[in-house]
């Protein structure tokens, strides 16, 4: 399982995997504006963006992406986060986390998620 820690501050894990849902409903409908984002993405990446996507229009989010709290953050007001890709859909939503990171931290905030160095 591909994963990425974050932290994040003054936004819940309840509000980020809302969130998420939100944007993975949009990803999966023909046509919108994040699907054709991410078929731009794909193909730039030499990927068949109709077949890629294909492999995750049945999926729930939750079976392709997860957020979840790993413990605390680097001060009170922070929370420790894991992003996790499950395998069947790490590269597709890999390719794409990018589009997904952004939205998020537009709704959020640039300091919603911050990504932890190793």
């Amino acid at each position: 399982m591909t994963q990425i820690a974050y932290s994040s501050a003054g936004v819940t894990i309840d509000d980020l995997n809302s969130h998420l849902d939100e944007l993975w409903i949009e990803l999966q409908t023909p046509g919108s504006w994040l699907r054709r984002q991410a078929e731009g993405v794909l193909q730039s990446q030499g990927e068949d963006p109709s077949k890629a996507l294909k492999a995750i229009d049945s999926m729930a989010r939750s079976e392709a992406v997860t957020i979840k709290r790993v413990g605390a953050g680097i001060d009170p007001a922070t929370t420790a986060v894991i992003v996790a890709f499950a395998p069947i859909a790490a590269k597709v939503v890999s390719d794409v986390w990018t589009l997904l990171f952004n939205r998020i931290k537009k709704k959020f905030g640039d300091d919603s998620l911050q990504k932890q160095e190793k």
